[in-house]
């Protein structure tokens, strides 16, 4: 046999132990990354349910709006170590609208406290504490509410999601959104309701 043919049929016998290999390892893989992906969902009480993956590609499903396609979600699965692709699918369904008194009650109690930082920057002030604590104890009591955290740059409202999940809010049910110029608001989104 001459050298070429050896070398051929060297890399073609490589090639075909390099598919079994995958072939044979690529479910393992899935598996490991399944379970560690939605360890990291259910930690923050986000439903795993539409979760799949092919390989190392993770795929979320949900209805657009819920928890399973938050921003979150796709940040948690990201974070696995040997996730290398997270993509999102959004699913028919809505979301229910949220109770008028839950609105109400979040409006009045930040009508008594504004939610106030030092200076320009993000640090709380002690009226600011009291206020976000007022807004966590009507969250607690509304459990599954999606809730996205409006303010006049991204630092504060980060700073106030980081207080009420300090607290206790699940960090999946909360969002962060930059309204320029805007004091610190709460827009509930309800909860998840249809789909599969």
């Amino acid at each position: 046999m001459n050298n070429r043919r050896v070398v051929t049929l060297g890399i073609l016998a490589l090639g075909i132990i390099i598919f079994l290999c995958v072939r044979v390892i690529t479910p393992d893989i899935e598996k490991d990354l399944l379970g560690r992906s939605a360890a990291a969902l259910d930690a923050n009480r986000i439903p795993s349910t539409g979760l799949t993956f092919d390989g190392r590609d993770a795929l979320l499903k949900g209805i657009k709006g819920s928890p399973e396609v938050s921003d979150t979600a796709r940040h948690l699965v990201e974070d696995v170590p040997g996730v290398r692709v997270v993509q999102v699918e959004f699913i028919p369904g809505q979301i229910d609208p949220v109770p008028t008194k839950l609105n109400d009650a979040l409006q009045k109690a930040l009508q008594k406290k504004a939610v106030g930082f030092t200076g320009a920057g993000a640090v709380l002030t002690p009226v600011g504490r009291a206020a976000l604590d007022d807004v966590f104890a009507i969250l607690a009591a509304s459990t599954g509410v999606q809730v996205e955290i409006r303010g006049s740059t991204l630092p504060r409202t980060e700073a106030v999601k980081k207080y009420l999940v300090a607290k206790g809010i699940p960090t999946g049910r909360l969002t962060t959104a930059v309204a320029a110029g805007a004091p610190i608001e709460f827009l509930t989104r309800g909860n998840v309701m249809g789909g599969k």
